[in-house]
């Protein structure tokens, strides 16, 4: 299963912050990805990962929709140091009516 990192706030269905909702959801969450100017989209299960700085998403899976590039950055990750693209992305959690617009990292997956 891939992994994902949101850093959205979760929040209940009336709006407010909801610090119960991994509780109660678990870890994982389905979430629609796509590409916002071309519209391609898949729904898959992703890793809320609380203690995240930044959204990362699969680098395969980032081309695979032809995710927009709008930058390179050198960020640490657990290889190392090193050259990121940074994706245009969205992403809807319809669970939690959560929905992102913005950069996700690309970083290469490991078993």
């Amino acid at each position: 299963m891939p992994t994902y990192n949101l850093h959205t706030e979760i929040r209940d269905a009336y709006g407010n912050p909801s610090s119960g909702a991994l509780a109660t959801k678990g870890p994982t969450i389905f979430v629609m990805i796509s590409n916002p100017l071309e519209g391609k989209e898949e729904r898959l299960e992703a890793l809320v990962d609380t203690g995240a700085i930044i959204t990362a998403i699969e680098q395969k899976l980032a081309e695979k929709l032809q995710l927009p590039i709008i930058d390179r950055r050198n960020l640490q990750g657990a290889t190392g140091v090193g050259p990121r693209d940074v994706f245009l992305g969205e992403f809807l959690i319809s669970e939690l009516g959560t929905q992102y617009k913005g950069p996700l990292v690309g970083v290469e997956m490991r078993a």
